[in-house]
């Protein structure tokens, strides 16, 4: 059974897939208003076609793509967000605190050297001096 997610990317791909056979349509239109060779007219219709095949062929190539994903989903992280914790090595700097997907806190520090993470005093509400917790 199809998941939620795997319909919606269907449906968008079929929307486009539309969309594209729609815009051939109306090219093939123009080109045959514009000219009276009767050779141009078929060169405009072939195009159409052309592209309507193609449009067909990516849809069906992104649904089999949408299911190769949900038989096999990947361990990697959302596309432009951290997929875990970075270090140094990584790119990551030495004492900041991690992140993972959507730039969420995971709650664990590096620390380098035997240098403590480095902290604010915000992240436990301690160290502010005002004897109340907050930062604020």
């Amino acid at each position: 059974m199809q998941s939620m997610k795997e319909k919606a990317k269907n449906l968008d791909a079929s929307n486009r897939s539309g969309m594209e056979k729609t815009k051939a349509v109306v090219e093939e239109k123009v080109e045959k208003m514009k000219t009276r060779d009767p050779g141009q007219k078929l060169a405009a219709e072939e195009r159409k076609e052309e592209r309507r095949r193609a449009a067909e062929a990516d849809k069906q190539a992104a649904i089999q793509q949408h299911a190769a994903e949900r038989q096999h989903p990947s361990t990697a992280g959302v596309a432009g967000y951290p997929s875990g914790q970075q270090t140094a090595a990584t790119g990551g700097h030495p004492g900041e605190q991690q992140t993972a997907a959507g730039g969420y806190p995971t709650g664990q520090q590096t620390a380098v050297g035997g240098r403590p993470p480095h902290t604010t005093g915000y992240e436990t509400g301690t160290g502010t001096g005002t004897g109340t917790g907050s930062a604020f």
